[in-house]
């Protein structure tokens, strides 16, 4: 599951209005972890990997959190895996298609409270010109002027035509996703 570090950087408002806040596409990535037999009968190999944010923005009111807004972009030309290899399969078409999708970006309308620091929001990502609703759960801490969101999710590559022809026997069909983005209030 993903769970949103984003959400935290919401509930950093600290004032009955609502704050904007900017990420920091520098200090904030959308990470992977999966694991891939090949050849096939082969051992199974980890594999971790990364996206690139390019650009995002949160608006979060403490006091009503269900109008919480978040928007966040992310490079998919970027990818980068631990197996140079791999960098270049998957942004083929039939994985990422990177030439046709450059893009993939995350947003969400309205959190839910579940605990002081806890957070979850239905947020629709769209990848490879396929949208699809994922369920997120994040957390949120404030530091040195900066709100810092972490959280998990998981994606079914399936639905996005991530590599369809590809069995569940090579790679599995539901990839975990884990994610830190840091963020600084937009002065009003």
């Amino acid at each position: 599951m993903i769970r949103l570090t984003l959400a935290g950087l919401l509930a950093l408002g600290t004032q009955a209005s609502a704050a904007d806040w900017q990420i920091l596409p520098a200090q904030s990535m959308v990470g992977f972890h999966t694991r891939v037999t090949y050849p096939v009968n082969g051992p199974a190999q980890l594999l971790n990997g990364m996206l690139p944010v390019v650009e995002g923005h949160v608006t979060f009111d403490p006091e009503v959190p269900e109008q919480a807004t978040l928007d966040v972009v992310l490079d998919t030309t970027g990818i980068t895996v631990d197996d140079l290899g791999l960098d270049q399969e998957l942004r083929r078409a039939d994985w990422l298609g990177v030439r046709r999708f450059a893009l993939a970006r995350l947003q969400a309308k309205g959190f839910e409270q579940t605990s002081a620091d806890k957070f979850t929001t239905q947020a629709t990502l769209t990848l490879r010109g396929t949208s699809q609703v994922l369920p997120v759960v994040f957390g949120l801490v404030y530091e040195n002027g900066q709100a810092i969101a972490t959280g998990t999710a998981e994606i079914d590559r399936y639905a996005f035509e991530i590599g369809a022809r590809v069995p569940e026997t090579v790679t599995p069909r539901f990839v975990p996703i884990w994610f830190t983005v840091v963020a600084d209030e937009v002065a009003p």
